[in-house]
């Protein structure tokens, strides 16, 4: 059935809908491991949104006020935690490095967008979007040290 409204919130109109596509709108169920893993790791979170895409499941929280994109592998393996920063709130060597690779590499680049804080098993990482002013973009992530991830 589907249901229409106009601006003010009031039903007008009731359509029979011949198409069962109500399974396109439940929740995915999520294996026993990312469960677990959301639990130790962000205890308090809420799960706003899960999405099973490429392999992957993509589990959107809010932990700590702060919404986060929480990715595992098909297996229930986690790959990263990623959340948007401020741009001051990044470390002075990171800003550095920034510097250093737009006026390398991407002379009249700026910073696009808020960076994002990645945690993965590996460490972590800052990824900040460049771009030009024809609309070109360069994605650099940049460890904590400073130093560029290739």
């Amino acid at each position: 059935m589907d249901l229409y409204y106009n601006a003010e919130g009031i039903l007008i109109k009731v359509v029979e809908d011949s198409e069962d596509d109500s399974e396109d709108y439940l929740p995915i169920e999520l294996p026993e491991e990312v469960k677990n893993f959301l639990q130790e790791k962000y205890a308090a979170s809420k799960i706003v949104e899960t999405d099973q895409e490429h392999g992957q499941f993509e589990v959107d929280i809010i932990h700590d006020g702060v919404a986060k994109e929480v990715l595992f592998d098909n297996s229930g393996n986690w790959l990263s935690s990623s959340w948007e920063i401020s741009l001051d709130t990044l470390p002075e060597v990171v800003k550095t490095a920034i510097r250093q690779e737009i006026n390398d590499k991407y002379v009249g680049y700026e910073t696009d967008d808020e960076p994002e804080l990645v945690e993965t098993p590996d460490g972590n990482y800052y990824r900040i979007e460049l771009e030009a002013e024809d609309d070109r973009e360069v994605i650099l992530k940049i460890r904590e040290d400073g130093s560029l991830l290739q």
